[in-house]
Parts: structure tokens; sequence; C-alpha cells
């Protein structure tokens, strides 16, 4: 199954000669349930990612591989292609040529998987056989070929040489090594590197024995791999990973760790290696180790033009080869080494890098430095192994707001290639799983998938319109640049539970975070005895489409303000997809920001976060204490529980199209708003008595006023969600849009008999 989707139009417009230098930078959530395994771009600035989209998400399987390219503004998609069958087809890595072409590997298990030119599929389809595919510049798929002959193989990294043969590399059941070619089956799943000729068809070599997770190529068509050994693939006992006479590291000791006691299943630490394979697949110019007593895991590889090979990842060995002392404490590092053209030396070593991501996500930037991207929190079980091997800390996040990375965020490092040091970090919005990807003129692209659509959106920026949809989930695409200055916008959240802000609803109460955004001095917007909000405030304005903001309070790093109820547009002819947020202090725009609009993005108001025992009761983890009264007008606490039987009022934002709107209006009654709502405690609904304004505060603020069931049988927390027209209220975490109420976080009402 091939599907193509663009616009010819849009391939045929003519680009200037040279692209400028310095590309603005740009974020944006692109494609719905899907995820972004790698991006690149070519000479002209054409924008490509490659991933996998599930075109039914009911059955939580990819079906398809996509490649799709942007224009060098990321404002339209030249094209979309999709390639799949009937069942699982998986992507692993993509690679760009100087004429526009893209290459993309991955697996699947699809008996009627398209292979082009047209040939027969193996009589016997084993589980993930590994593909290699070419689509032009125009959006046409050249070629697409099932390589292997029927063995399962999981690729895991692909590169283009000059003459157009994609060279693919990753891990295989046993795939045979052709004639002439470096052959070593020292284990069951011997790695493999594979070279094809230009029309994909052809098997130039397959080499058996050597591969890894990172490629890379250098001007004369040598092949660089790196990965770590592993599992089963990679034994503890045995024959090991083949390394050359002169390697700076020929051997390392196996080392299996084990959860605390009882040791149930023992992990078999990862060793980073490196090998230096001829272009003709012939022989192994060098291949070593670059490791330490407790393992280490590879995140990357880039070759510089003198020869040296440079390697970024983690390790939890304190007798890693670093050339310069440690400067942290902990029992983790990231690394970024440079071995010399022979592989028999590290010329320099520091404790500076990223771990494992998706992919390689190291470069050599035009100055010659290094880029390296990672994310944070570092996902254990995407490093070391859960609870056995300690996870290092990411990088400082500078002058970033602590209040824009809730959860995981992206952060790039530039690292001089002369002393090792960090030479600039930048925090960038972001989820997990993510790639790289630098061009010449120093522009760095980063992919990678989130589980809400919470990705900022750049005015003029191509993003996928899902993203009202507030549960979905899908891939993420921004390009960024050390040259140009941080921006003061730091982030945007849902003002009651601080949670970064996808789609905006009319009336919603927000908050942006930065830096220099507003007065030294905290000025407060309502004051008493007024009955609307001013929409400058201490030399701050905002406005959404022109539309100015009511704003409550104004400082440095922090503006609270609502967004007006005309963003929305009542007319049924016509779709508010979008607004455009403008953020000014003292005359001057700090910032912009387009956000999707949605009828109504419900949160609930939360008073705080506890860790792990709440109200004396273990909840295994984080935990949100609402912001909730009691029905003597009390507030709701471990100490103050609601009794058996009795109500209790819980305040919402974010109830758009329901409220009795107008725009920086306090309400002075209690009337209904226009929503269907219910409170559920599990799959247990709770009574509601009343849904209404709250009085004293902006127009379109709700509060619900439920009940405590009479059959609580003892004191402690009770967690509570709110569902209004069929809408789940935040705070949401994971992207569910199959079953959205699995997104929303339960909020903690004490209760009592």
């Amino acid at each position: 199954m091939i599907r193509m989707f663009g616009s010819a139009l849009l391939v045929a417009i003519a680009l200037p000669a040279q692209v400028p230098a310095n590309l603005p930078p740009f974020s944006t959530f692109l494609k719905a349930n899907s995820t972004i395994r790698q991006v690149a771009t070519d000479a002209q600035g054409y924008i490509y990612v490659y991933g996998e989209t599930n075109v039914n998400p009911a059955n939580g399987y990819p079906r398809d591989v996509f490649i799709a390219r942007l224009d060098p503004a990321a404002a339209n998609i030249t094209y979309t292609v999709q390639i799949g069958g009937s069942s699982i087809t998986r992507a692993a890595a993509l690679a760009v040529d100087a004429g526009g072409n893209a290459y993309v590997t991955g697996w699947t298990n699809s008996p009627d998987f398209p292979t082009v030119p047209s040939a027969p599929n193996p009589a016997t389809l084993n589980s993930q056989l590994p593909f290699v595919a070419k689509v032009n510049p125009g959006g046409k798929l050249v070629y697409s070929s099932l390589f292997s002959n029927g063995v399962t193989a999981v690729p895991q990294a692909i590169a283009v040489d000059s003459s157009a043969r994609a060279i693919i590399s990753g891990i295989a059941s046993a795939l045979p090594a052709t004639s002439g070619a470096y052959n070593n089956s020292w284990t069951t799943s011997p790695p493999f590197v594979t070279k094809l000729d230009p029309t994909g068809t052809k098997l130039i070599f397959s080499v058996s024995g050597v591969g890894g997770s990172s490629l890379a190529l250098d001007p004369f068509g040598d092949i660089y791999i790196a990965g770590t050994t592993s599992g089963e693939s990679f034994p503890t006992n045995g024959p090991q990973y083949p390394t050359t006479p002169g390697g700076f590291q020929t051997t390392y000791t196996p080392i299996v760790v084990c959860p605390p006691t009882p040791c149930m299943i023992p992990i078999t630490v990862g060793q980073q290696y490196v090998t230096k394979l001829s272009a003709d697949g012939s022989k192994l110019l060098y291949s070593t180790f670059v490791t330490g007593s407790r393992g280490s895991y590879n995140a990357g590889i880039a070759v510089d033009t003198a020869g040296d090979v440079w390697l970024t990842g983690d390790t939890a060995s304190p007798d890693y080869p670093y050339t310069q002392p440690r400067s942290s404490t902990s029992l983790a590092d990231t690394f970024t080494t440079e071995l010399d053209p022979t592989g028999s030396k590290v010329l320099l070593s520091v404790a500076q890098g990223v771990p494992p991501g998706n992919g390689n996500n190291l470069a050599i930037d035009p100055q010659g430095n290094l880029i390296e991207i990672g994310y944070f929190p570092v996902p254990a079980e995407e490093t070391s192994p859960a609870n056995v091997l300690p996870v290092p800390a990411p990088p400082s996040t500078g002058n970033a707001p602590s209040q824009c990375l809730p959860g995981r965020g992206v952060y790039a490092l530039r690292i001089g290639s002369q002393d090792g040091a960090v030479l600039g970090t930048q925090i960038l919005p972001g989820g997990g799983g993510v790639s790289s990807f630098v061009d010449s003129r120093g522009d760095i692209y980063v992919a990678g998938s989130t589980s809400l659509p919470n990705i900022p959106l750049t005015p003029g920026v191509f993003y996928d319109h899902a993203v009202t949809k507030r549960t979905v989930s899908g891939g993420f695409l921004e390009r960024t640049n050390f040259s140009l200055p941080a921006s003061p916008l730091g982030c945007v959240t849902d003002s009651t539970n601080m949670t970064i802000l996808g789609p905006v609803a009319p009336g919603e109460l927000i908050t942006i975070y930065g830096n220099g955004i507003g007065p030294t001095q905290p000025v407060i917007g309502v004051t008493a005895g007024a009955s609307t909000v001013p929409t400058s405030l201490g030399g701050v304005s905002v406005t959404f489409n022109g539309q100015p903001a009511p704003i409550l309070y104004a400082s440095s790093s922090q503006v609270n303000l609502q967004a007006p109820f005309e963003i929305f547009d009542q007319n049924p002819y016509t779709t508010a997809e979008n607004t455009l947020m403008q953020l000014t202090y003292g005359g001057s725009v700090l910032g912009t920001q387009t956000f999707a609009v949605a009828p109504q993005n419900p949160g609930l108001f939360v008073a705080s976060s506890v860790q792990d025992l709440v109200c004396g009761n273990s909840q295994g983890g984080n935990s949100l204490i609402a912001l909730a009264l009691n029905q003597d007008g009390s507030i709701n606490s471990c100490a103050n529980p609601a009794p058996s039987g009795s109500q209790f009022t819980l305040f919402v934002n974010g109830i758009g199209t329901a409220a009795n709107g107008a725009t920086g209006v306090l309400a002075i009654s209690s009337e209904s708003d226009h929503a269907s709502v219910s409170l559920w405690n599990g799959g247990y609904s709770l009574e509601v008595d009343a849904f209404s304004d709250q009085p004293g505060a902006l127009s379109g603020i709700g509060q619900i006023t439920g009940r405590v069931p009479a059959t609580i049988l003892a004191t402690g927390p009770m967690g509570v969600t709110l569902n209004m027209n069929g809408v789940w209220a935040g705070p949401l975490v994971g992207g569910d849009i199959e079953n959205p109420a699995a997104s929303a976080i339960p909020v903690v009402v004490f209760v009592k008999p």
C-alpha cells in the first residue's frame, strides 16, 4: 500500500539559489497519532521527517510509515508518502542525498508490503523483514525493497553515499555475508551492514558481525558504526563483538546486574563500541570498545574533517576513559569522547553529553563544534536498566523558567571540540524519543513524540489541526540555532494546574512564564470594588488576534491573563481554528505564539502537589490536591475532610462556550452555566448538585457542587475527575484519543465517614 499526498504546484515552486543563513526558529505539533523517528534537511533547506502513523488508532499498532517534506519555512508540506500494509510496519532511520532524495529503512511483517519495482515477496513471510525505500523530491516512490531475502532483521541506521547507494545497519537473525565481505558471525543474532546499488534492487555487499545504531560516512565512503552491546544478541560469555589489534580497548569484562533482592531477572550491562569498515565492506579498518567497568551506552557518532571520531552517550562507569576530571559526584554521567583516526587513542573525553534517544543525536556544526540533543528527565528504561544503574542528571537549565519543564523537555548542547567546554545550552519544548539534524548553516532540527498536543505553535508554520482534540498524541518538529538570542517568552500554561497549554478556550485563564516580560515589582490587576480587569498592567499588554486580553497579574517572570471570549467565532458557517497571541512590554513586542482554539478546554483548579504519601496513604507517585471547599465553606484538606453525604465544591477553568461569558468582567451571581457535567471517582459516578459561575471571579470560571457518597468507610483521599459536555477536564497526562478518560488525572478531595 502506497499513498502520496501533496501539491504538484508546491513541489514546482522555485527557491532562491541560496537559502538565507540563520533561518528563524519554530516549533509545531506536526502530525497526530504518529511517531517521528528522524529528521533531516537537504541543500536547499527543505525539511524531511520520517516516522510511523497509526491509520487506525484503536488497534494500537502502526500500520504505515510516512515520509513528509516541508518547505524551508515549514509553512507547507510539499508531499507526504505513506508506505505499509495490512499488518505492522515500523520506521527506523532516514537519510537525504544532495539531490533531495529521501532514503528510509525499517521493518515490516505485512504480507502485502509493497515492493517497487514489483517483486515477489518471500514464500514464507517471517516477522520483522527489513525494508529500504527511496522517494524523489517530487514525492514519487523510486524503489521499495525487502532486502534480506526473507531473513529477519531490524535496521537501526541508514546513510547514503555520493553515488546514491544506501547503507543500512542493524541486527539480524542470521543475515549471511556476501562473497568477499567481512564475515564474523560470532553470535546467533549478529549485527550487519548492507550496501545497495542505486536502484535498490541489488546487494553490493552485506557484512555480518559488525553494525550498530549510529552510522556515519567519510568523504572516501568508509563506514563508521557505533552501538551498544546488550542482552542475548551480545552474550556475556563466549565470543565478543569483534575488535582489531591496536584498538583503544580490545576487550572488556562483562557485567551482569540485578534489581534488589530477590533478583528475578539479571540484566546484561551494555558496552559502547565503534567500528570503521572499508567502503567496499571487505575489512575492518579498526574496531574497538570505548567503555568502563560499569558499561556505557552510545547515543551518536560523528566524523570530523581530520578523520577523528566523536561519540556521545551515558555511562555509570567510574573508570570511563575521561581525559579531564569529572566535576560531578553523580554515579552516572553523559560523555563526549574523541578518538584519533586510527581508533587507538582517546584524544578528548569529558563528562558532558546526551543519553541515548532515538537514533544518532550527535553532529558537528560549521564551526567544528559538537551539537548534541537530549531530553529530560531521562527515562531509565531507555538508558540504563531501571532500578539497576543510575541515570545521569540533565544539564543545567540556565534561566529557563522551572514551570516550563513540568515533565519532559528537550535540551541542546554545544560543546567545544578543542577543550570539551559547554559553549551553550538551549532548553526546547518537546517530548521523548528525540532525533536531531544540523545543517550546513548551523540550524538545528529536532523532532520526536509528545503524549499531548502542547507543543508551541509558531505563527505561519504548518500544524496538524487535531491539536484541538486535547488528548491526541503525535509528532513534533522544531528548529533552533545557537547564534539566535533566547526568546524572553518561556512557555504558556493553564493557570489552574500549571500544565503546558495546548489549545486555548475562550475565557480561559492562562499564565505566561519568561524572563524580563514585565515589571520588576509585581502588579495585581484585580482591585477591591472593581467590576472589570484592565487590559494593560505595569506596561504589559497581551492581544489575541488583536483583541486585548484582561491581565490579572504582571511581573518580570510571570503574566496571568484571560484569553478573550472573542477568539471563538460563534458563527456556524465559519471555523475559528487558531488565534495569534502577542506579548508586549514597555512598547516592545517580546514574543508571539499561535494557539489552536477549542470551544472548551476544562481544567480543575489544583491547590498543591504531594509526593507519594497523601494523608498517610501511599499513592505511588505525585498526587494533585484539589482546590476544594467543604459544605460549610472551609477549605478541604487532610485535616479537614468532607463528611460522607455532604457537599463539596470544585472550581474549573476553560469552560469556554459553556460560560455566561464576558471578557474581563467579574461574575456577580451564581448563574447556571450551559453544560452537562459529571463527576467520577474511578468508574463510579458522584452526585452533582449544581454547576454555575463562581461569584467574584472572572466570568468564565465555573464551580461544581458535588456530594460525597454516603458509603464512605474510611478517612482519606478520594480521586475525582470531571467530564463536561463529553470533554474530560485536565490536568491531563498521556495522549489517548480513543479513551480520553484515561488521560484525565484525578484530583484529590479528602473525605471521612
